[in-house]
């Protein structure tokens, strides 16, 4: 937080990195908000995958609380990762959970933890090979860029991205991958329904760091 004495005025600044924020708050301390609990993170994973409703619950309890410890620090990765594992069996939940991808060292900016770009990264392997591309041309919008929701699926329909089934058509398809990406907490639905465009909650560089699998 920024306070001049002359003008009253107080600017508030959130910032990842402990540098920048020891070098913009010259006047006052940075106030450090600290992350949520395990136990939070293990309840969005089991809202966010429908975990009370799964017969195998008992099995995976254990199984959930360790992917939930390896979100790092950061809601997205549990609101992403459960989403994920909402379709997944036993054994494609002990994949997640004892998956390469946590220990490898995922970017060298380290104000993002890298247990979360691991957490985006595993939801992305999991993606269908169609969704994949439409994802990764998210990435040249920035970070809260407001999209248009039929505007985004002309341009997937026009650069060939989506291939039409005998079941579901450009458009039909277009929609299901859109309501997987806002599942995925990849894209932000505006809380009005009579809105029909998208916000990005996350910076272009997470999107091509995650799409180089």
């Amino acid at each position: 937080m920024l306070y001049h004495d002359d003008s009253n005025i107080i600017v508030l600044v959130t910032t990842r990195s402990e540098v920048v924020a020891e070098r913009i708050c010259t006047n006052l301390q940075p106030h450090k908000i600290l992350p949520l609990t395990n136990d939070v993170y293990w309840d969005i994973i089991k809202q966010r995958s429908g975990f009370e409703d799964r017969n195998d619950k008992e099995q995976l309890m254990g199984i959930g609380l360790e992917i939930a410890q390896k979100c790092g620090g950061v809601a997205l990765a549990a609101l992403s990762l459960g989403f994920t594992l909402r379709s997944m069996n036993f054994h494609e939940w002990m994949k997640v959970k004892d998956s390469d991808i946590w220990n490898e060292p995922v970017s060298k900016d380290f104000s993002l933890p890298n247990q979360f770009l691991a957490s985006l990264m595993l939801s992305y392997s999991y993606m269908s090979p169609c969704l994949k591309p439409c994802f990764t041309y998210c990435a040249t919008f920035p970070k809260g860029h407001k999209i248009v929701k039929h505007d985004l699926i002309y341009q997937w329909i026009a650069l060939d991205f989506i291939k039409p089934t005998k079941l579901l058509s450009n458009m039909q398809l277009c929609e299901k991958y859109i309501v997987q990406l806002v599942g995925l907490s990849f894209f932000e639905q505006p809380v009005s329904p009579k809105v029909c465009y998208f916000s990005i909650p996350i910076p272009h560089s997470i999107f091509f760091l995650t799409s180089i699998i």
